[in-house]
């Protein structure tokens, strides 16, 4: 097609033909359907009356189009004479009118979800644009403006876009405000050569989206050497052999029995509560190895091995599939093994579309309403409308992205192929790239080091005023990760520990505060996460556990770090409006002392690098019974035990609640410091609760002046009960915090306390 501007008027569509319309088929989601679509479709494809109206250009200051009412927030055009037309130009696929009939679906449905309002279709279709200010920069916030649609009665109303989502609640992308669109002014750096033909096509089952996924798996083997910096020669214990594209059947084989076994492909899903789908079991494990139809398999693992199949690899690893799903020991061996499985696969498949098995890995969707459409100009020097969603090259659905064991999943492996509602993706090492910029970018992504579970898995932004560093394609022959030119990383963090360790990218000094820095991080990403199985709490994260084991050589138990004990004992639930309450679930699965223990957010809010503390306890060892096939000792915990030296402070004056989350110390009339109950609906006086100790662990110094005896200090420390297994056992409640004058604490706290040694459970 050529994108200048005359075959952009050549390209108009004739509304004027009239049509029978049904309001409510209207506000059905999605319509118009997909499947109606045919297989591609065509972009930047304009009506009769978006070409007109876009020709007196109403993105620019010096419009001749003359708005019918002006106001701070926008003018106000009449766009379609009326719904109905606005309808059928949506219907012959308009690209602009198609792009922005979510936003007023979305009014429509919310206003008129009862019944049919009288010659609605009859109405006005308005667009209410909003420009920048003159002289505003590419650097500003508000250089681009933005529009948006609605009927004319809606004006009386006050109807807030604001208010609205844009593809239904469960696809709002995160972070932003949606039911707008922004005008962006391209320049030479925007070109055809960025997309692929896939991302005309209406199923992301096209041999299109095939080709483009074998072109990044290809490119990203060839070129980029840290992908494969990690790779070893395990191979997990089962795989499901797919076989060849003739052959209709897939079958479980063991690697070890059938040779070498160079490549294999891992897939992430969810299961939604489904148990009617095919699973592993040691009824069954006979049948599978001989083989099973691929049409027995839940459709999200059939489409998964059409994909396998198209990157030319032969097997691939299925949880549900490789390890028995009714053995306690097969599943606590292959737990412990997850790490290694997904570090030395060749790509990890992510189903962020599917929220169940059987929905499918593949979607449907109408690329009209995702990628931008040219208004005026040519496709290198022309105005787009762009839909305001997220930013994000490669983003997460968020019901797979709050799944517990999606943590490892992300982080582990060298490839990440994502296939969502709206297209498919890639992350690696390098960077990220999807259908409309298939060479990718490499992006910066420190602050994954600290926020290594962001739901929107990249802040590379399809910038068109910049170059951008591609990571795929002829101009690109070979990516080595050096210090120097680190860019990227998908993967939490983890792997960029791992290069920037291997290549002493930093000093010994520093690389503590950063995996310090990295670990908290994951705590506070990994239990706001969700697990189907709740006693998997320490086992979904214990193939990560065991790669920062091997990075630092550091001592890992029960969830906490030995060489952090101290500040890691301190974690705390979150509270907040969006968390919820934190809960102890009455079967044993962490002692109290550990993060693990609660159902809830929590937080490690206390650096173990910190400068100016002093430890208040003297730690001795720890007591740490797993399952004994989790030869790790990183899974779940059977028993734990903490011993401790430290000086207990009884506490008889009670706890007087004064916020929503927290309890006051006071002693008289004084209050002086804070206690966190771990639980957000504790009771503070239930009788069991009587007898309450406070055990000091650390001292901070924020001092703001020099004079001695008069510094302020901080001292926090643990809430304790006692425990039933014996004399000196104790269990924690929450944490404490105390803010005082340095003399006056040690008068309360630690001054008359004998040390004592101290079993915590």
């Amino acid at each position: 097609m050529d994108h200048n501007a005359t075959a952009l008027r050549t390209a108009m569509i004739d509304t004027s033909a009239s049509a029978e319309t049904d309001f409510k088929r209207f506000l059905q989601v999605p319509w118009p359907d997909p499947a109606a679509l045919g297989d591609r479709v065509e972009l930047h494809r304009l009506c009769q009356n978006c070409a007109r109206f876009f020709e007196n250009r109403p993105f620019s200051h010096e419009s001749s189009l003359c708005p019918f009412e002006r106001s701070n927030l926008g003018d106000y055009y009449r766009f379609h004479g009326s719904l109905r037309n606005f309808c059928n130009s949506v219907e012959r696929a308009c690209h602009f009118c198609t792009m922005m009939w979510p936003i007023l679906q979305a009014k429509l449905a919310a206003r008129f979800d009862k019944s049919e309002p009288r010659d609605i279709m009859q109405q006005s279709v308005l667009l209410k644009i909003w420009l920048p200010p003159h002289g505003a920069t590419r650097s500003s916030s508000s250089r681009h403006g933005v529009v948006d649609i609605l009927c004319e009665d809606m004006m009386e109303a006050k109807v807030r876009t604001s208010k609205l989502s844009y593809r239904g609640a469960s696809q709002v992308k995160f972070g932003h405000e949606n039911g707008w669109y922004d005008w962006k002014r391209s320049e030479t750096k925007y070109h055809g050569d960025h997309f692929h033909p896939a991302h005309t096509h209406t199923s992301t089952a096209s041999e299109a989206h095939m080709a483009l996924c074998r072109y990044w798996v290809e490119e990203c083997s060839r070129k980029h050497s840290s992908c494969s910096l990690n790779k070893s020669d395990f191979m997990p214990t089962r795989l499901l052999d797919l076989g060849t594209d003739e052959n209709d059947k897939i079958s479980v084989c063991y690697p070890s029995r059938v040779g070498k076994v160079e490549r294999y492909c891992t897939l992430s899903h969810t299961w939604g509560g489904v148990e009617d789908a095919l699973q592993l079991r040691t009824t069954n494990i006979d049948a599978l190895q001989k083989g099973v139809p691929l049409r027995s398999l839940p459709k999200t693992f059939r489409e998964a091995a059409i994909v396998v199949r198209a990157l030319t690899i032969r097997y691939l690893w299925i949880d549900s599939l490789c390890i028995l799903q009714d053995s306690v020991d097969d599943w606590t061996r292959e737990a412990g093994m997850m790490g290694s499985v997904y570090a030395n696969t060749t790509c990890n498949i992510i189903a962020s579309a599917a929220r169940n098995p059987h929905q499918g890995l593949f979607s449907s969707r109408n690329p009209l309403t995702i990628y931008d459409c040219l208004v005026s100009g040519s496709i290198d020097n022309g105005t787009f409308a762009n839909p305001w969603t997220d930013n994000s090259l490669f983003s997460i659905e968020p019901h797979l992205a709050t799944r517990g064991w999606i943590l490892q999943e992300l982080t582990l492996p060298p490839r990440l192929l994502n296939f969502s509602a709206d297209g498919i993706s890639w992350a690696c090492l390098h960077g990220e790239a999807t259908e409309f910029q298939k060479d990718g970018v490499a992006v910066n992504l420190e602050q994954r080091l600290a926020f290594p579970l962001r739901r929107n898995y990249g802040r590379a932004v399809l910038d068109r005023t910049r170059e951008l560093q591609r990571i795929f394609g002829d101009s690109v022959s070979h990516v080595d990760r050096t210090i120097g030119s680190i860019k990227t990383t998908y993967s939490g963090g983890l792997s960029e520990l791992k290069i920037r360790r291997a290549n002493r990218g930093w000093s010994d000094e520093l690389f503590p505060e950063t995996i310090d820095r990295y670990w908290r991080g994951l705590v506070h990403s990994y239990t706001a996460c969700e697990l189907t199985r709740p006693d998997d709490k320490l086992v979904a994260l214990s193939a990560i556990v065991q790669q920062i084991r091997s990075l630092s050589g550091y001592t890992y138990k029960a969830g906490l770090w030995i060489e952090w004990i101290m500040s890691d004992l301190l974690w705390s639930s979150v509270h907040g409006p969006s968390a919820t309450a934190t809960t102890r679930p009455s079967k044993y699965r962490a002692p109290s002392w550990s993060w693990a223990s609660v159902e809830g957010q929590v937080a490690l809010r206390h650096p173990a690098t910190a400068q100016r503390t002093e430890a208040l306890a003297d730690f001795q060892s720890v007591d740490c019974a797993t399952h004994p096939l989790d030869t790790a000792g990183t899974g779940k915990v059977l028993d734990a035990s903490l011993f401790l030296s430290a000086k207990l402070r009884r506490w008889t004056t009670g706890f007087t609640k004064w916020r929503s989350h927290s309890f006051s110390l006071r002693k008289g009339d004084r209050s002086f410091g804070d206690v966190y109950f771990d639980e957000g609906d504790f009771d503070h006086e239930d009788p069991r609760w009587r007898e309450v100790y406070l055990c000091p662990l650390r001292k901070q110094d924020h001092s703001f002046t020099k004079v001695v005896n008069h510094a302020q200090v901080r001292i926090y420390g643990l809430v304790l009960v006692p425990h039933a297994g014996g004399q000196n056992h104790y269990q924690r409640l929450g944490i404490f915090d105390i803010n005082m004058q340095a003399n006056t604490i040690a008068r309360i706290m630690t001054d008359d306390a004998v040390a004592t040694d101290i079993v915590l459970r």
